[in-house]
């Protein structure tokens, strides 16, 4: 039987012969098993991209649930200079009782402006 290739690889019949029955048989079960193989390979694709999309949205939902429980919005900064020693110093408050939970020393602010383009959600409020 002359063939032609085609792509993928797939081998036809030469459009210049008749096929005997038989043939045409064998070249329909042929197409059939390749159309079940490619739909077979589309499914698997799009459940691979279902598994993706899942993995990423639980990623998300971790990290917004992560900055929620840290409750960042509730806090702000308060910066303030001793004059005894003429350090700065950084207070973290709470905003509704404005209770000071941590008091730190100033870094460079440099390095403290370089933390916050970081953590570019983080809406401060700067008392001084």
């Amino acid at each position: 039987m002359k063939s032609r290739e085609l792509s993928r690889g797939t081998i036809a019949p030469d459009p210049n012969r008749h096929l005997s029955i038989q043939e045409k048989k064998n070249l329909q079960k042929r197409l059939i098993e390749e159309e079940r193989a490619l739909r077979e390979r589309v499914a698997n694709m799009i459940n691979d991209q279902i598994v993706k999309e899942e993995h990423v949205r639980k990623a998300v939902h971790e990290a917004i649930q992560e900055i929620q429980d840290r409750n960042l919005h509730w806090r702000q900064l308060r910066f303030h200079r001793h004059k005894k020693d003429g350090i700065d110093y950084v207070d973290v408050l709470d905003r509704i009782t404005g209770e000071c939970l941590k008091t730190l020393l100033l870094p460079d602010y440099n390095q403290l402006a370089n933390q916050f383009k970081q953590h570019p959600g983080i809406v401060l409020d700067l008392q001084g």
